[in-house]
């Protein structure tokens, strides 16, 4: 089973950093130009990871893999995972959200709806549900 980026999301973040670099150019404005093409540096780096790194959590009946870090993959087997659950954190501009945790006792990887094109609910219900069947067959 795997949980990725939906498949429009690169696409708009692309066409969104094109619009915000074409602003940015066609402004007299010193600061709107900064700002436009901060804003299109910004969604065209998110652009990029989620073509390269797509798929963000993955399992199987070994264990989970987990992106973290920009696109870096890392294999965690079921004995390793100490939680899966799900928990509300302050994301950007003060938001709160509903994130996915997975907590290895060293590490909490942590990912969002966006990360997961699914509900953190269901995920954490199949992901619990896979590594409980995994570990005591």
């Amino acid at each position: 089973m795997e949980w990725a980026v939906p498949r429009w999301l690169p696409v708009a973040e692309g066409l969104a950093a094109l619009a915000f670099a074409a602003a940015a150019v066609a402004t007299t404005d010193r600061l709107a130009t900064v700002m436009g093409a901060v804003a299109a540096v910004v969604l065209a780096v998110f652009a990029v990871r989620d073509v390269v790194a797509p798929v963000r959590v993955s399992a199987d009946g070994q264990g989970v893999t987990v992106v973290q870090g920009f696109a870096t993959r890392r294999r965690i087997p079921w004995a390793e995972i100490v939680a899966i659950r799900v928990g509300s954190g302050r994301g950007r501009f003060g938001r709160t959200g509903i994130l996915l945790e997975i907590d290895t006792g060293d590490t909490v990887h942590l990912f969002t709806r966006r990360d997961l094109g699914d509900d953190p609910d269901a995920v954490a219900e199949t992901l619990d549900t896979l590594g409980r069947d995994s570990l005591n067959p």
